[in-house]
């Protein structure tokens, strides 16, 4: 299982690697992938939203999950606003091209400035 685990976490890395606007920051090993807008709005909130909409319309439209990161002021770490995805060793290929595809397809759409 672990081994199918790498080999989904490198094939969704190569998927999303040159996604426009966007860029790859967790540790390309983590089965947590975590991508963050390249340029900021200069607001967090607005960043927030832009990245909340990406992430209904990849449910909606390609029925591809993904979570929007939120900041808390409890938070300790203050991470960018981002979106995570997590991989599994159930996902089989064809899941995660959708996945890359779908994000890849709204980035170029929604990121366009």
């Amino acid at each position: 299982m672990l081994v199918k685990l790498k080999q989904n976490i490198a094939l969704l890395w190569k998927g999303l690697s040159d996604i426009k606007g966007m860029s790859l920051t967790s540790n390309p090993e983590s089965p947590i992938v975590f991508l963050k807008l390249e340029k900021s709005s200069g607001s967090a909130k607005e960043d927030l939203l832009l990245l909340e909409k990406m992430a209904d319309l990849a449910l909606k439209e390609d029925s591809v999950l993904v979570v929007s990161s939120k900041r808390s002021f409890l938070d300790k770490c203050r991470l960018p606003v981002g979106i995570k995805l997590y991989v599994s060793a159930g996902h089989i290929e064809s899941d995660l091209l959708i996945a890359s595809e779908s994000l890849k397809r709204l980035a170029s759409e929604l990121l366009k400035s």
